[in-house]
């Protein structure tokens, strides 16, 4: 399944960002609609822009926390191994999050 960026608006004019997985744009429009909202753009996100925004975000976590630069080469790793063997963003956070201490 790929993940899709979706910019939708409620039924109240209100604009929503989110992120979905699914198979398909017409999957996730689908979903968009039967929770009422109006999808305006749908865009498959590719796996390398979405890594790069989960490195972003996984490092503006460890500011405050002192990780060792090791730890962290050692998670992207694991990281990267399992995404290049196809297995599920998600299922690889929830694998890895395991094995912290």
């Amino acid at each position: 399944m790929a993940q899709f960026a979706c910019i939708s608006v409620d039924s109240q004019g209100q604009k929503i960002e989110t992120r979905h997985e699914a198979a398909s744009i017409q999957e996730v429009s689908s979903f968009l609609r039967t929770r009422g909202l109006t999808p305006v753009s749908i865009n498959k996100i590719k796996k390398e822009a979405l890594v790069r925004q989960t490195a972003r975000e996984f490092f503006t976590l460890l500011k405050p926390k002192q990780i060792k630069m090791s730890e962290v080469a050692s998670f992207f790793r694991q990281l990267a191994t399992m995404l290049e063997g196809g297995v599920n963003l998600s299922e690889c956070l929830d694998g890895l999050s395991s094995q912290i201490e």
